[in-house]
């Protein structure tokens, strides 16, 4: 059982969270029964740490104290496994998280704090986790103004205030915390803005920065579409673009190469064993069931062999699992970036923007995507170009809330770019860029070590930190987006 007066941590130590600030780093080691070693509980002391937030002005900048504490949600980069071989998810809390949010609570007077519940690197399914928290509020008698969340879902207000209305509750206050950078190749971003060091008349250290020109090659295929990990809807994606004859396209397609879960060495699963055409007759059903229908022996095994499922592709890691998803197999050498996002595997509405949509920002590709209504609305948003419209490619399937015939559009769209001759594809890229290069400049002004007071993580820090101590109006999507496009002040680099 979990004590949050007696935490037992990785590092050896035992903590009492009753004695320690929002500053100190801490993880509880995840429970041995855990095929995936990824601690599932720890604090969340980057909140405070990000930018310019030092111990001593925070203490008196702020009376209120503050516990923020990251949950690993299981999702489709957390996969659970059957003995089948099968991976299967679900968005609820693990027995561990429970345990130590029911002592949590029954610690509570000691505790004396506001707790801000945030969810680490992933955006779950807010609904499942909301019923837990709310039953546990209710039976421990917590103050709701001392409870909030916390995470990278721009919709997480909305279906907070929705689940609330419908059950009685008063909404509890999410906070958008989006930050995506550490699942992408931050090597590369550096190297796109030269930095220029200085001293000024009175010895202070200045730092200015300058945008290197934007190189635009020609490309050898059309399109990349990387399937890491496996989930039904890249599979149903992948199926269909095959099914309308994709082998024809030049493109990079990666189809679930060996995985292995974080913390482990050895790979997992091993061989697609699960591959037959009952599995993939059950998966097709729910996106694409008019081929599903028809699917046959045959289908199942050129599917296998001319979409090389379950092997890497020539020049990427020989197994996918942690860091080596920040890598982008053969140069990353296409026009268009086509993707598959979590939240499209949910029904409650979820904004997050992954390192899956932002890879193609960083490196001047167009963006398709096949994740909720209004995905693609959202991202354009925050200020970033998708590019589709420049390639002919129709965003229309953006509005469409049938997944079925959106996931139909978007496969449709990948097939009619594809026979745009590449020489073709690259005269139009020589026209965008403007649009490539503020889009890579919005990644870089993403990084963490730009010493302008307006940076993004300065201007996000300070707001997640007045959001958190203060009771301001819980924010609208629409709000949430406009804010982040804000912090992105453009004006910090200049241009070579």
């Amino acid at each position: 059982m979990v004590n949050v007066r007696a935490l037992h941590t990785t590092d050896g130590t035992v903590v009492d969270l009753a004695e320690i600030d929002c500053f100190k780093a801490w993880q509880v080691p995840p429970p041995p029964e855990e095929s995936n070693q990824h601690p599932l509980i720890l604090s969340n002391d980057p909140f405070f740490r990000l930018r310019g937030n030092m111990h001593e002005d925070w203490i008196e900048k702020y009376s209120q104290r503050i516990l923020a504490v990251d949950f690993f949600i299981p999702t489709s980069g957390y996969s659970n496994m059957s003995p089948t071989g099968n991976m299967y998810m679900d968005h609820s809390l693990r027995p561990q998280q429970l345990d130590f949010l029911m002592s949590f609570f029954e610690n509570w007077e000691a505790l004396n704090c506001t707790l801000v519940i945030s969810f680490c690197d992933e955006s779950p399914a807010l609904t499942s986790v909301l019923e837990t928290i709310y039953s546990l509020m209710a039976i421990y008698e917590i103050p709701h103004k001392n409870i909030k969340f916390a995470g990278h879902n721009f919709a997480g207000q909305e279906v907070i205030n929705n689940f609330a209305k419908e059950n009685g509750e008063v909404p509890l206050t999410y906070i958008v915390a989006w930050w995506m950078i550490g699942h992408l190749d931050t090597t590369y971003l550096e190297r796109i803005v030269e930095r220029l060091y200085n001293i000024d008349s009175n010895g202070h250290h200045l730092e200015t920065y300058n945008m290197l020109p934007v190189e635009i090659t020609p490309k050898s295929n059309t399109f990349i579409f990387l399937n890491r990990r496996e989930t039904d809807n890249r599979i149903s994606l992948l199926y269909l673009l095959w099914k309308k004859g994709v082998k024809h396209v030049d493109s990079i397609i990666s189809a679930f190469p060996p995985l292995r879960h974080f913390g482990l060495s050895s790979a997992v699963p091993g061989d697609r064993i699960h591959y037959t055409s009952v599995f993939f007759q059950s998966v097709l059903k729910e996106l694409i069931p008019w081929i599903a229908d028809g699917h046959t022996d045959e289908d199942t095994h050129n599917f296998k062999e001319e979409m090389k499922l379950g092997k890497s592709l020539p020049g990427d890691h020989p197994f996918i699992g942690d860091i080596e998803s920040t890598f982008v197999p053969q140069s990353n050498d296409a026009y268009v970036w086509l993707t598959c996002e979590t939240v499209s595997e949910l029904t409650e509405k979820n904004i997050f923007f992954t390192e899956k949509v932002l890879k193609p920002m960083m490196y001047g590709q167009a963006l398709v995507v096949f994740a909720q209504p209004g995905f693609i609305r959202a991202f354009k948003a925050l200020g970033f170009h998708t590019l589709c419209e420049e390639y002919g490619i129709d965003e229309s399937y953006d509005n469409e809330y049938d997944n079925a015939k959106r996931i139909d559009m978007i496969a449709d769209e990948i097939i009619k770019v594809g026979a745009v001759p590449l020489l073709k594809m690259h005269e139009i890229t020589l026209t965008l860029e403007n649009k490539i290069r503020e889009n890579k400049l919005r990644m870089w002004l993403m990084l963490s070590n730009i010493s302008d007071k307006n940076s993004f993580t300065t201007r996000q820090s300070d707001s997640i930190s007045t959001r958190i101590h203060t009771d301001l109006p819980a924010q609208s999507t629409d709000e949430a987006l406009r804010m982040y496009k804000d912090f992105y002040d453009m004006n910090i680099v200049g241009y070579k």
